[in-house]
């Protein structure tokens, strides 16, 4: 009897420190996931801003006539036209001027008083700006807008150059590449809303667990009302951030 008691007791000890390593192993995989996720991200955005970048050249420098326009002339026109191919152009006093797109006709025809021109006109940034997401309706639910500055030969403000990543679109080019089935990933802002996800719904409101995982760090949260093993990496300085979760029920299967 007392052998039994000694060889069960052993066997739950095994059991408890098999289950630790297991979650232990998950924590490391997820937030390695997340990692490679905020890579893929970032190298995305470079893409953006060396094509906003040579647009901006080629407009300060006066190399080509409205150089937007000269692209939009050229363009085929397709029957989609995905909004991350476009680049708007509005300028120093926040005028729609131009867009690489020439069958696009919903272009806000000014853009002052949103927060990223203004930011803009002040000089706030002198790079690529990830302004704050954008609720559309249509085949673009939520949109990130890229802002470049624009200047004139004296140094002051020109206006900006906007483009617009579909983080929906993004994930679903790492689906397969780098996201398995077991895991989920996703795009955040700072207040924890969800802006795109695979496997995990969007909740309507921010979910503020998200919002409060250490960068780094892998957290049990309450995600969808789901129990996730979730990490986050931080993007753009902490106003966006992507994710990746792991059911709790995958990690011990």
């Amino acid at each position: 009897l007392v052998v039994a008691g000694a060889v069960l007791a052993f066997c739950v000890v095994q059991i408890q420190s098999d289950r630790a390593q297991t979650l232990r192993d998950a924590e490391r995989d997820v937030n390695h996931l997340a990692k490679v996720v905020r890579v893929q991200f970032v190298e995305t955005l470079d893409q953006y801003e060396l094509t906003l970048t040579l647009f901006r050249i080629l407009h300060e420098r006066h190399l080509a006539p409205q150089p937007l326009a000269l692209m939009a002339q050229t363009e085929r026109p397709a029957p989609e036209h995905p909004p991350e191919r476009r680049i708007d152009q509005f300028d120093r006093t926040g005028r729609f001027v131009a867009t690489t797109d020439p069958g696009r006709a919903d272009a806000p025809m000014s853009v002052v008083g949103r927060p990223y021109f203004e930011e803009a006109r002040a000089g706030a940034f002198t790079g690529v700006r990830l302004a704050e997401p954008q609720v559309n309706h249509g085949d673009t639910p939520i949109a990130i807008p890229i802002v470049k500055r624009l200047q004139a030969a004296d140094g002051a403000f020109d206006g900006v150059l906007v483009s617009t990543l579909d983080p929906a679109r993004l994930l679903t080019s790492l689906r397969g590449s780098t996201v398995s089935e077991r895991t989920s990933v996703g795009v955040v802002d700072r207040k924890g809303r969800i802006l795109a996800s695979t496997g995990v719904t969007a909740p309507a409101e921010a979910d503020t667990a998200l919002a409060s995982i250490p960068p780094g760090e892998a957290t049990m949260v309450a995600l969808a009302g789901r129990s996730m093993l979730a990490a986050r990496a931080e993007l753009a300085g902490g106003e966006l951030s992507v994710f990746a979760a792991l059911d709790e029920d995958a990690i011990y299967a």
